[in-house]
This record gives structure tokens, sequence and C-alpha cells, in this order.
């Protein structure tokens, strides 16, 4: 039996003396789909040709939208309020025509963190450009879910998850539902789209040691093998 294959978003950054760019991605995110039984494709950046796009997708059987930079604002009208020069258009543009073309191809879509917030944006949404008590690596927080049979049999209704963001979505893009929030201050941890129901954003980050964490471990196997 053929693995599934999921195609993985990649980061990128300047490296070394010269400043050459340089495709990079957690090895959680491809750990997490090994675990799941599923084989990892990585997607560097590129540009944005149809062509090409069109073919990625079809390469895959399902989409990782992956964490890492800021969406910039100015895909939801807004200036940039919080400081951060972390942004890359390019990236922004980039994963933003692969997921438009695997919901064409009628691909799965798992979003996590930025990719959440990209999701979001591309559905018309908004972020909050910088929030408070979320971003450090020192703690978990609450985790309340509501109206997801999948999410509350891996979490319970009440459970726990990591924070690595200082970015979180605002206002809801079309189509979106919030599944899961943080009970400290409502932020948003996990949607669903009634109009692409197979998609899920989440907000934390499960690609942190999943061979660690037993709901990490289940949320990437919901992902490979039932999305």
């Amino acid at each position: 039996m053929a693995q599934t294959i999921i195609g993985i978003t990649c980061c990128q950054r300047p490296d070394g003396p010269e400043k050459r760019p340089m495709a990079y991605i957690p090895s959680g995110y491809p750990n997490g789909v090994r675990l799941a039984g599923g084989l990892p494709l990585l997607l560097p950046l590129g540009d944005v040709k149809q062509d090409e796009i069109r073919q990625l997708i079809g390469m895959v059987d399902k989409l990782l939208l992956t964490g890492g930079d800021d969406v910039s604002p100015d895909f939801y009208g807004e200036q940039n309020l919080s400081g951060a020069d972390n942004f890359s258009r390019q990236r922004d543009l980039f994963e933003m025509a692969l997921a438009e073309e695997a919901m064409r191809q009628g691909k799965p879509i798992f979003a996590i963190c930025r990719g959440m917030q990209l999701y979001n944006v591309l559905k018309g949404g908004s972020l909050h450009q910088d929030i408070a008590n979320h971003d450090t690596r020192q703690i978990m927080h609450p985790l309340v879910i509501e109206n997801d049979e999948i999410l509350s049999a891996i979490y319970g209704l009440q459970g726990q998850v990591n924070t690595y963001h200082h970015q979180s979505i605002k206002v809801l893009g079309q189509g979106l539902v919030q599944v899961a929030y943080d009970p400290r201050d409502r932020t948003i941890e996990a949607v669903r789209d009634k109009d692409y129901p197979a998609f899920l954003g989440v907000q934390w980050h499960p690609d942190v040691e999943p061979e660690k964490y037993p709901d990490a471990r289940a949320l990437f196997d919901y992902f490979v093998n039932d999305l």
C-alpha cells in the first residue's frame, strides 16, 4: 500500500557570510508525518508559477502549511503595527497559491500556527499583530475545545497546549469556524472551514517533539490518515 504523500511548506532565511537563501523546516514536521505512516515531501519557496503550483499539488496527497514568518499585514489591509520585520511577501504569495490549488484539487490541508493565520487571511480574515502571554517556550496554556469531536477525542474538552506565537486570528475569514480557544484571553486556537471540510488549522505546535507527546502524535495521525 502506497504511503500518503504530505507536501510540507518550508521557511527560508539567509545563511553564511554570503547570505545565500537557505530553505529549511524544523524536523518535527516531517517526523510527525513519518510517525503517522506518511511520506513527507518538502516544498521549498518559489515564485508563483501556476503550472508549477499545479504540478506540485498534483504530486502530493495532502498539504501541510507550517509555522514561521509573520504574514504581511498588507494582505489584510493594515499597516505594520507590531514593529516586526520578519515578513516574506514571496512566501505569503507562494503558500496562498499552494492552498488555493490544494482546494481546487480537493486535497486536505493542515495548517499550523502561521499556516492557520495565512489561511485565515487568504479567506478574507485579519490578525492581531502582537499579543501577550503566548510567545514563550516555557509554558503550556489551557485549551477549550468546542464542537469538534476529533480534537476533543485527542485533547479532551479542556486540555493543555504549547504557546509559541505573538500573533493570532482577529476576524475570522469567510467560512471559518472557531472550534478551540484559550480561556485566558479567548485567543482562537483552532478553526475549521465549513466551506472546505478537508481543512484543520491549529495555533499551537504539535510539531514540537511529536514522538514525545501522544496528543501531538495523534493529531498528525488524524491528518495523515483521516482528514
